[in-house]
């Protein structure tokens, strides 16, 4: 079971977040999870490449440290990916967690070492008050006590991504089932997360070694082309992993309401013959599932 995270911040800087409300997402992380929390050296500085990598590999070098755990997401993560020494990483080796542009550090790290990450909820996260209980689960299962993985439903689900501003008018819509576009079963290495900074990665010399992959997939964004631009970076990394070897497609939940006739009319057109399953608990809706990267799952 782990008992220490470190709270780092790759993606954004946190300046503009009140030191108040950090210490309270603290608090209530550490009641939900009896995990105890370390702010890194300069999480509380303006961004910077250079204080963000010292603080990724103090977090690395502290063995009291069991997992380290990204603050949020935003737009940054990428600048950090061509400066990471994965020789500190592989020689102190820890989970990481995160998810929307932090899926380029979870995944180029094991790719690079071998080490296997969480795609997850971040820090902010865990001061949600309402809605949360569904992560918390799996998040203290899978993550915490290093549990079994299985994929199922929350029973409602809620698109308000400024769910800060007022945690008492919140929206919550009941939830479906998963959408089953193609059946079947598949075993593989679970990779991806956030669809465009996966595609990102796999476009800058980060190479798939694995010869049977699971992908995990989901876009944020309301634009009218959701779709399109899907099924482009979609076939971006299917050109790069190689087509042979996408074993199954895992589709979260996308902030811009999809049928399942939609998701079957574009994914047809890729004509693929795997497990296909949309409207999964991951992504940039709430909540959200921890997904182990690279980690072999079955479907």
């Amino acid at each position: 079971m782990l008992k220490k995270v470190q709270i780092i911040s790759p993606s954004d800087g946190i300046t503009k977040i009140p030191r108040e409300v950090t210490e309270e997402t603290k608090n209530k992380l550490e009641q939900k999870t009896n995990l105890s929390v370390k702010f890194s050296k300069n999480l509380f500085e303006k961004f910077d490449v250079e204080k963000v990598l010292e603080d990724i590999y103090d977090a690395y070098f502290d063995k009291e440290v069991d997992l380290i755990m990204c603050y949020k997401g935003g737009w940054y993560a990428k600048e950090l990916l061509n400066r990471l020494d994965f020789e500190i990483i592989e020689k102190n080796k820890k989970p990481m967690i995160g998810y929307s542009d932090n899926t380029i550090l979870l995944n180029a790290i094991y790719l690079k070492t071998g080490q296997k990450n969480y795609y997850g909820p971040t820090f902010s996260a865990f001061n949600m008050d309402k809605g949360f209980e569904f992560t918390l689960q799996n998040f203290n299962k899978v993550v915490r006590d290093k549990g079994k993985f299985k994929i199922n439903i929350s029973k409602e689900y809620s698109y308000d991504k400024k769910w800060y501003i007022n945690q008492e008018d919140r929206v919550f819509i009941k939830n479906e089932n998963m959408q089953i576009i193609n059946k079947g079963e598949a075993t593989g290495i679970l990779l991806g997360g956030h669809l465009s900074s996966f595609a990102y990665l796999l476009s800058n010399g980060f190479e798939v070694k694995d010869s049977d992959v699971i992908l995990a997939l989901e876009e944020d964004g309301k634009q009218e082309e959701y779709l399109i631009q899907f099924k482009n970076k979609l076939e971006e990394i299917m050109c790069n992993i190689g087509k042979n070897r996408i074993k199954a497609i895992l589709i979260g939940r996308s902030e811009k309401p999809i049928s399942c006739k939609q998701w079957k009319n574009m994914l047809q057109t890729l004509d693929l013959d795997i497990p296909i399953i949309c409207n999964l608990d991951f992504g940039h809706t709430t909540p959200t599932l921890s997904i182990p990267i690279g980690e072999k799952i079955k479907i």
